[in-house]
């Protein structure tokens, strides 16, 4: 076939369709269009500029913006129609309110608390407070059972629930058991019963760490025990001034009764009972007994700042 004078050949071929294209994107810095028609542009050349610009590099075209489509869609209306929801639900939500409890009442739910001794460890973790009651129960050796000895530990925490309550196996022949105030009768010592008095002493002292250890002549039982215990982590309910009358200690069965308005050790004595009675009195005046406490401390403070400051003087 016969080439038409005066018109040029394109290429047609997808070699020369590339070569062509990569010659343009060499170009691309230009700002110039191509021209697309017109006249004097042969048809030809016109078609190759359409192909051209069909298959022109990535990078001469302009990015387009990110389409959120499928599983990201999803996604985001399934988060805004959470959050929506959560936002209509906040408002109809009631606000919780912080109830001041009676401190007499909330004192004698103490002495109603939980009787079963933890078994486990995990059980007894769960069950520690920062303030802890301990009470002991003494029976009598030697010649007329003059001598106290140990043969009860019971300890509960701040809510009254037992945490430890364990009879102690005597060291010593027991003259008088004095089951009348104590409670305790010989079969509760027998060996297959009670712990070692180095066993009691072990996981009492375990218990007591770093903790409040609350009291009714705390010194007696700390004595049996052979147990020390800082002084600031005591709270000792016989030498409570708020818990005094006529500047005198009472008994652990008259101060219940007066502040409280129970009736503690009916019959014989229980180291439990009397551990919650302590609790009991501890909660209804701890407001109080704290603040003297911090005011104690304070003034001990400002005469030992003075005695200092009276020492670089001279």
């Amino acid at each position: 076939m016969a080439k038409r004078p005066g018109v040029r050949e394109a290429k047609t071929t997808v070699q020369g369709v590339r070569e062509t294209a990569a010659m343009a994107g060499k170009k691309r810095g230009s700002t110039k269009k191509p021209k697309t028609g017109g006249p004097g542009v042969s048809p030809n050349w016109a078609k190759l500029q359409q192909e051209l610009q069909a298959v022109a590099p990535a990078g001469s075209r302009k990015p387009r913006k990110k389409q959120f489509t499928g599983a990201n869609t999803e996604r985001r209306s399934a988060d805004h129609s959470s959050a929506a929801t959560k936002s209509d639900a906040a408002p109809n939500r009631p606000r919780k309110t912080k109830r001041v409890a009676d401190p007499k009442a909330s004192a004698v739910r103490v002495l109603q608390g939980n009787n079963t001794v933890p078994s486990t460890p995990e059980e007894l973790q769960a069950r520690l407070t920062g303030h802890i009651a301990i009470d002991c129960e003494m029976v009598g050796v030697g010649e007329d059972g003059v001598r106290s000895m140990l043969a009860r530990v019971s300890i509960v925490n701040y809510d009254g629930d037992v945490l430890y309550d364990a009879f102690v196996q005597p060291v010593e022949r027991v003259t008088d058991y004095r089951t009348k105030w104590s409670g305790v009768r010989p079969r509760d010592l027998r060996p297959e019963v009670a712990k070692t008095f180095k066993e009691v002493q072990q996981e009492v002292s375990y218990i007591m760490k770093d903790r409040y250890v609350v009291g009714h002549a705390l010194s007696n039982d700390f004595a049996a025990l052979l147990i020390d215990h800082p002084r600031m982590l005591q709270r000792d309910t016989s030498r409570c001034a708020f818990l005094r009358r006529n500047s005198r200690p009472q008994k652990l069965r008259d101060l219940v009764k007066f502040h409280l308005g129970a009736d503690i050790q009916g019959g014989e004595h229980s180291s439990i009972e009397d551990a919650r009675a302590t609790m009991a009195l501890f909660r209804h005046v701890r407001v109080r007994w704290d603040k003297l406490l911090v005011k104690q401390v304070d003034r001990k403070r400002e005469k030992r700042n003075k005695k200092q400051a009276a020492r670089m003087q001279h």
